[in-house]
């Protein structure tokens, strides 16, 4: 499994992303669940709030502004993933923080039933001819 972590945010709520990388970055688990994380917006870069995060932004372009183009912005972003070979995705919202660190037990058990199971979110997104 190659797997990545996905937040969906937009341009407008650029506010909102010094808290998002202060929750992800002290509660997540990465020595255990060392994931890249690609955070989903139009046009700006996280790294400029952000210079020294590796977290990484999926710009869906000017034409998606706004926050009613979400399921756009998620398809476009999840096809970006699926080119560079991402099978899972681990998805959040960046009005979603964590203020516990996640149960690393529950992680891993949904992880293993994920790939025991062959289950994908590119099923049904993709099918292929």
């Amino acid at each position: 499994m190659k797997i990545a972590i996905l937040i969906q945010s937009n341009d407008d709520y650029d506010w909102l992303w010094e808290g998002l990388f202060l929750t992800w970055r002290l509660n997540w688990n990465w020595e255990e669940f060392n994931f890249p994380l690609y955070l989903i917006t139009e046009t700006k870069k996280f790294s400029h709030y952000h210079p020294d995060c590796n977290f990484q932004t999926i710009n869906v372009g000017e034409d998606l502004i706004g926050s009613k183009n979400y399921s756009n912005k998620l398809l476009r972003s999840l096809i970006k993933l699926k080119d560079q070979g991402f099978t899972h995705i681990l998805y959040s919202q960046d009005d979603s923080w964590s203020f516990t660190r996640p149960d690393t037990l529950v992680i891993k058990e949904c992880l293993r039933f994920v790939e025991e199971n062959n289950q994908t979110i590119y099923k049904p997104l993709f099918v292929e001819k």
